[in-house]
C-alpha cells in the first residue's frame, strides 16, 4: 500500500497527516490553546501553571503534550486532576514552569514551545486489511515576558531615606509577601509590601503619607532589626475623618531606624506610590484656592467654545501642593484644566446664561473651593428688533448663524413669508444715496426685509426679497435711502430653514463731490480742514496756521479754486513775514480765479484777488 504524507502549515502551528491514498478523508486539526497567553507578563523567580486546552480532544485518542522551556526538554503536561491540573481527562493539560532570575530594572523574553498530539480513532467498521494509524501532532509557542520584582521587596533590601525626610514615588507591581512578614495594619489580606528605613537626627513629630498613591494603600511603621523581631510603631490603611489616603503622625526619637513597610489591601492592591516622609508636619487637610482670570464675569459670547484661564494655591505650610484644576459648567461633570499654578481650559458652554466653577484638588486629595461665575453665549446675538446691529462703514461683509434665532410677538412676515428664524441689523446713511443688500453664499433659502420704524408695532417696508432670481435660494435687493435715517434689515429663513448666512451690504451715494488736496506748508504749520472728499456746491472753510511766508494750496476736483485770504488789503512786503494767515474760503465748484500777486520775496507785495 503506497502512503501519502502531507504537512499543513498555519502559522506557528504544524500538522502532521498521513492517511492512505484510498478510503481515507484527511484527519482533523487539533485545536490548541495555551494559558498564559503569548506576551503575558509572569514575575521573576516565581511558579506558574501552565495550561494547554485542546477543545476538540474528544475527536482523538492517546493525546500527548510535551513542552521545552528553557533549558529544560520534554516537559509533560498532565490532564490527571493533580495539581496544577484541575480536572482528569477534560481535554487540559498542565504543567508548573520557574520563571527565570531577572536583574532589578531589566525585563527578559522567554519562550516555550508547546507539541500536542493525537491518534484518529479508526473507521467503524474497520476495513481489511486496516488502514494504519492517523497521527496528528501541532506545535504552539508563546512567548513570556519576565519581570524583576522592586529592589526594595525584601526587608533586608529596604530603601535609605534622609533624616531630613523626602518624597519618594515608586510601585510595589509584583512585590511580594516574605515568609514571617507581619499582617500591616492588621489586614489579613495584605499583599505586595514594599520596603524604607528612615532615622531622624532629633526628637520630632513626622508626618508619613501615602498622598497621591494610585491604589488604596496599607502604611506600617515598625522599630527592629530583623522581620522576626518588628515592634510595630504606627499603622494605617485609611484616613476617615480626613478623607485622606493611609498616613501616620508620632514622635520620632533621634536616631532609632524605623522601618516603613508599605503593601496592598489585598492582590489587587498595586501601583503607583507617593511617599512623603515630612519631620515636623501634620496632615494636609485644606483644599487649595483657585481663581477664574478670564473671561471676567458676566461676559457675553456669540461662540459657544470659550477659553478660561486662571490660578491656584496651595499656601498653608503643611499644604501638599496644587495637584490638578477642574472646571464645570452648570451641572455638567468636571473637566481637567491643563497646568495647576497656572491653568487653562476650554469649555462648550450651551445657549443662554451659564454658572462656571473652577476648583482645584491638592496632592492630599482636598478639594478647595470653587470660584464662579457667570457668563453667557447667545449667537445670535440680535434675534430680537431692539438688538439689531449696526452695519458700519459703507460696505461689508457680515456672517451669522441664525439656528437658534426666534421670531417675537407682533413681528411682521418677512417677504411674505412665515420664516421662524429672524435676525435684524440696522444701518444709517450718511447722505443720499442706495443700499444694496445680498445674503449669497449663505447655505440656505433665505428671507431679505428692510424697514423703517421705532419699533416692531409701526414698521413700514421699504424693500424686501425672497429669491434674487428664480431659484436662487438667496435673496437681493437695491433700495434708495435718505440721510440720517435708520433702516432695519431683517434676515430670515424661507419657511423656517436656518444655517450659515452671509449678509453683504453696500451703500453708494447720489451726492457730487469735489476732491481737495493740501500741499503741506512750506515752512510748517497746519491746514484745517484736511484733505478728502466735499460735498459739491458748499462753502469751505480753510484754515491755516503758520507764518506767511507759507504756501497752501487745494485743488477741487480737476477745477481751480478762489480763496479769500485775510487780511483782505494789501500788506508791505517787509511785514508779510510776521502775518498769520487763519482762514481762507474755498468755493466748489464754482468758477474761480487763482491767487494773484507775485511771491513773498523783497521787493514785491502780496494780495488777494478781488
Amino acid at each position: 500500500m503506497i502512503i501519502k504524507l502531507r504537512v499543513i502549515l498555519t502559522g506557528s502551528v504544524c500538522f502532521l497527516c498521513a492517511w492512505p491514498a484510498l478510503g481515507q478523508s484527511p484527519p482533523p486539526a487539533l485545536q490548541v490553546s495555551v494559558s498564559p497567553r503569548d506576551g503575558s507578563i509572569l514575575v521573576t523567580e516565581t511558579t506558574n501553571s501552565v495550561f494547554v486546552k485542546v477543545s476538540n480532544f474528544a475527536a482523538f485518542t492517546n493525546i500527548t503534550v510535551t513542552g521545552s522551556f528553557l533549558a529544560r526538554q520534554n516537559i509533560p503536561f498532565l490532564d490527571d486532576g493533580q495539581s496544577p491540573d484541575l480536572t482528569a481527562n477534560d481535554g487540559t493539560f498542565s504543567a508548573d514552569l520557574i520563571m527565570p532570575k531577572v536583574p532589578v530594572g531589566t525585563a527578559s523574553n522567554v519562550t516555550l514551545r508547546v507539541v500536542v498530539s493525537g491518534e484518529v480513532p479508526p473507521p467503524d467498521p474497520l476495513p481489511d486489511p486496516p488502514p494504519p494509524p492517523q497521527i496528528v501532532a501541532a506545535t504552539n509557542t508563546v512567548r513570556y515576558v519576565v519581570v524583576p520584582r522592586p529592589a526594595n521587596d525584601n526587608f533586608t533590601n529596604a530603601f535609605k531615606i534622609p533624616g531630613e525626610g523626602a518624597v519618594i514615588t515608586a510601585t510595589n507591581n509584583y512585590a511580594s509577601i516574605e515568609p514571617g512578614e507581619p499582617m500591616h495594619a492588621q489586614v489579613p489580606t495584605v499583599a505586595a509590601s514594599v520596603w524604607w528605613t528612615w532615622s531622624p537626627s532629633f526628637n520630632t513629630n513626622v508626618l508619613i503619607d501615602l498622598a497621591a498613591s494610585s491604589f488604596d494603600p496599607v502604611l506600617a511603621v515598625y522599630t527592629g532589626g530583623t522581620i522576626a523581631n518588628l515592634q510595630p510603631v504606627a499603622a494605617s490603611t485609611n484616613d476617615i475623618v480626613n478623607n485622606l489616603k493611609a498616613n501616620v503622625n508620632f514622635n520620632a526619637k533621634a536616631g532609632v531606624t524605623y522601618r516603613i513597610a508599605i503593601a496592598g489591601y489585598d492582590t489587587n492592591g498595586i501601583g503607583d506610590i507617593r511617599l512623603r516622609v515630612a519631620p515636623g508636619r501634620l496632615p494636609d487637610t485644606h483644599g487649595p484656592v483657585a481663581t477664574i482670570i478670564n473671561p471676567a464675569s458676566e461676559s457675553l459670547f456669540t461662540t459657544n467654545v470659550v477659553l478660561f484661564t486662571g490660578t491656584a494655591k496651595d499656601p498653608l505650610l503643611d499644604d501638599t501642593g496644587v495637584s490638578q484644576v477642574f472646571l464645570q459648567v452648570n451641572a455638567d461633570p468636571p473637566t481637567a484644566a491643563t497646568g495647576t499654578i497656572n491653568w487653562s481650559g476650554q469649555l462648550t458652554l450651551p445657549p443662554g446664561t451659564n454658572v462656571v466653577r473652577a476648583f482645584a484638588q491638592d496632592i492630599a486629595g482636598n478639594i478647595g473651593p470653587a470660584d464662579t461665575i457667570v457668563v453667557r453665549f447667545i449667537n445670535p446675538t440680535n434675534d430680537n428688533f431692539s438688538d439689531a446691529i449696526e452695519l458700519t462703514g459703507l460696505a461689508g461683509t457680515i456672517v451669522a448663524v441664525n439656528e437658534r434665532a426666534t421670531l417675537e410677538p407682533g413681528e411682521p412676515l418677512h417677504a411674505g413669508n412665515e420664516g421662524g428664524h429672524s435676525i435684524w441689523y440696522k444701518f444709517r446713511p450718511p447722505v443720499n444715496g442706495t443700499l444694496f443688500l445680498s445674503t449669497t453664499n449663505s447655505d440656505f433659502d433665505t428671507l431679505l426685509d428692510v424697514y423703517v420704524g421705532g419699533s416692531l408695532t409701526n414698521l413700514v417696508p421699504v424693500a424686501s426679497n425672497d429669491d434674487a432670481f428664480t431659484n436662487s435660494d438667496f435673496s437681493q435687493l437695491t433700495t434708495a435711502v435718505a440721510p440720517n435715517q435708520l433702516y432695519y434689515i431683517a434676515v430670515d429663513g424661507y419657511g423656517g430653514t436656518y444655517g450659515n448666512i452671509q449678509l453683504q451690504y453696500a451703500f453708494t451715494t447720489t451726492e457730487r463731490y469735489f476732491s481737495l488736496n493740501v500741499a503741506p506748508p512750506p515752512l510748517g504749520g497746519s491746514v484745517t480742514p484736511p484733505a478728502g472728499l466735499y460735498l459739491a456746491d458748499s462753502t469751505l472753510y480753510l484754515t491755516w496756521h503758520g507764518r506767511a511766508a507759507a504756501t497752501v494750496r487745494g485743488v477741487c476736483s480737476r477745477a481751480s479754486f478762489r480763496a479769500d485770504v485775510s487780511p483782505r488789503s494789501p500788506v508791505p512786503l517787509a511785514t508779510v513775514s510776521k502775518v498769520h494767515w487763519y482762514w481762507s474760503r474755498i468755493f466748489c465748484p464754482a468758477q474761480v480765479r487763482s491767487i494773484s500777486g507775485s511771491a513773498p520775496k523783497r521787493g514785491g507785495t502780496f494780495w488777494n484777488s478781488a
